[in-house]
């Protein structure tokens, strides 16, 4: 099945509108996160702490994906050969995270064995690898709920929507004052000319249910008060003019540009940023 492939929530350098040396940054996306209550963090923080004390098998994970692994990997990674496949558990920042287990029915975990998980990396200034923890215990742990798949209606869905993101961090912009946010960045732009960023797509559909979108963030490093807006960039995709992106003072321009799916083409595609 072909995906409706969305190009949303992407980055790219810019110049600036008013004439001077360094003008704009790529910026970088914030992630919003769910808060967690002061006791489920300790808890966490608890679990985690006990793990590091346990014999366990430390896994690093550096790309969202399903991942399957084998008795005999694990076995040299250092389980022991004799571990039951019901007492296994998996854990990562201290939260149990659900298991699929292959293997024979009377629960024996041999050279025939496996585990499967949903795994995802992380994205910070100091790693990419998340470890996920491996521990046998004595009491069972979460399992990943298996499902046939059949029911009673028919799906009429022939793709789906998906985010192709593109945020660079290469670089290290000190003086910036965002309030103890990133100040990691892409590409640096200056003054006049055009930034050219590519963002490659496969399996686009060829009759896709609805637009796609494209969201510009830019990150702001002069202020000009005598300049209002300080900032005006003109954005393309694939040769077509989308529009324009114009804000002031040293902040963040954010703009989201309604596209065409036919705008889009398998492999690169390309968004051009101008004064």
């Amino acid at each position: 099945m072909k995906s409706a492939q969305r190009l949303t929530d992407i980055s790219f350098p810019a110049r600036r509108y008013a004439s001077g040396a360094l003008a704009l940054i790529l910026c970088t996306a914030a992630l919003a996160r769910d808060p967690v209550d002061a006791p489920a963090r300790a808890q966490a923080v608890a679990v985690q702490q006990s793990l590091a004390a346990l014999p366990t098998i430390k896994i690093a994970v550096r790309h969202a994906g399903w991942y399957h692994l084998t008795q005999p990997q694990l076995v040299a990674a250092g389980l022991p050969a004799s571990t039951s496949a019901q007492s296994l558990r998996l854990f990562a920042d201290g939260i149990e995270q659900p298991l699929r287990l292959i293997g024979k029915a009377d629960g024996r975990f041999d050279a025939t064995g496996a585990i499967e998980f949903y795994g995802t990396g992380l994205d910070t200034p100091f790693t990419d690898a998340h470890i996920y923890w491996l521990a046998a215990d004595s009491h069972p742990g979460l399992r990943v709920p298996v499902d046939d798949g059949r029911t009673g209606g028919s799906g009429t869905a022939q793709s789906f929507p998906f985010t192709v993101e593109r945020q660079d961090r290469y670089i290290w912009f000190v003086p910036l004052k965002n309030n103890g946010g990133n100040k990691f960045f892409g590409d640096v732009a200056w003054s006049g000319g055009e930034a050219d960023e590519t963002l490659t797509l496969a399996d686009l559909d060829p009759a896709p249910p609805a637009n796609a979108e494209l969201e510009v963030a830019l990150q702001a490093v002069t202020d000009d008060p005598a300049v209002n807006p300080d900032h005006r960039v003109g954005v393309s995709l694939n040769g077509v003019e989308l529009g324009e992106l114009d804000w002031d003072g040293q902040g963040v321009g954010v703009r989201k540009f309604n596209v065409s799916q036919s705008q889009l083409v398998s492999g690169d595609n390309t968004v051009a940023i101008s004064m």
